[in-house]
């Protein structure tokens, strides 16, 4: 089907209209393969199809493609298969969400993605161009938590300093996203039909902290000090200042904190290149929705003959009570 753009020429001088009709190519849809491999963990990806931009229907060309056939080889040449799973992962909720447009691929019983190892995926679909990509899982990178420090006041997203190390692998460009939890475990009143206290049991759950630094080195921190306000979810981090070296990092985080023991998590992970990329160009695509000041930003994408993102990472962490 061919598409046809209208585009309005508009002289005020002669107050006239002239409307051209512009041929647009028609593009076939692409494989959309998008994932996140950690070291030591498991394989899933989604796989769904590209969309036209002039596509008026988006909720119903955004399905899941079912009938991939996805297969993963090392540098040995040892295969692995990924199947589409009926039901997406437990954490995702059907009654909530379309389960249909997710396009879940895992494999069972199959060996772990390995640290410092090279993948190549292949994804092939009927009516769609088969898609691929290389991929490479980073080395664990050690992190080394100085401090962090507890304010008097608890039970709020309360302020704290703290600083970690990190020692950097020599004579590479690397990458790292940064991360700090709180294991909150707080005790629930259970009660019969009358609404009558008959017991307690315990809940736990992971609050993640907002994270500010000034270090010249977290590249998603526009901070020029701890006055200001600007946290995010994550520190993203470039070894260009420090490469080959242990450099401190100090960073304040806003994180749920309560009266009796805390339980604070730094997660280091070493990450691929494309996935800095990727993170990167996502903030700045996102910066530039809606604003009609930015410059148009793409997406990164290391999928070769499709779109979409496969990101690696090797994490460490380290436990802190407090």
């Amino acid at each position: 089907m061919k598409k046809h753009l209208p585009i309005l020429l508009l002289f005020s001088i002669i107050s006239c209209e002239t409307v051209l009709d512009i041929e647009l190519p028609e593009e076939p849809n692409s494989l959309v393969i998008n994932g996140i491999v950690p070291a030591d963990s498991t394989w899933l990806f989604r796989i769904t199809s590209s969309i036209h931009p002039l596509d008026n229907d988006y909720n119903a060309s955004f399905k899941a493609i079912e009938n991939a056939e996805v297969s993963i080889t090392n540098s040995s040449g040892e295969n692995t298969t990924l199947t589409y799973n009926e039901y997406p992962p437990d954490y995702i909720d059907c009654n909530i969400e379309d389960c249909t447009r997710y396009g879940y691929y895992s494999a069972k019983n199959e060996p772990a993605p390995v640290a410092g190892e090279v993948y190549t995926i292949k994804v092939k679909a009927s009516g769609y161009p088969e898609a691929s990509s290389t991929i490479q899982l980073p080395l664990p990178v050690q992190v080394e938590a100085l401090d962090i420090r507890i304010p008097s006041i608890y039970g709020s997203n309360s302020e704290q300093n703290g600083a970690f190390n990190i020692t950097d692998i020599t004579g590479e460009k690397n990458y790292y996203i940064f991360e700090l939890y709180n294991l909150i475990e707080q005790k629930r009143a259970i009660y019969d039909d009358d609404y009558n206290v008959i017991g307690y049991d315990s809940v736990a759950f992971y609050e993640k902290g907002e994270l500010s630094s000034p270090d010249a080195s977290v590249i998603n921190s526009s901070v020029s000090g701890f006055d200001n306000n600007d946290f995010k979810p994550y520190l993203l981090i470039n070894d260009e200042l420090f490469d080959g070296s242990k450099h401190e990092i100090n960073f304040k985080s806003r994180i749920y904190t309560v009266t009796t023991e805390n339980k604070f998590t730094f997660v280091l992970k070493h990450i691929s290149e494309s996935y800095y990329k990727y993170l990167l160009s996502y903030e700045s695509y996102d910066y530039s929705e809606d604003n009609p000041f930015a410059e148009p930003a793409q997406v990164f994408s290391n999928v070769e003959n499709g779109l979409g993102i496969i990101a690696t990472y090797a994490a460490d962490t380290m436990i802190i009570t407090k």
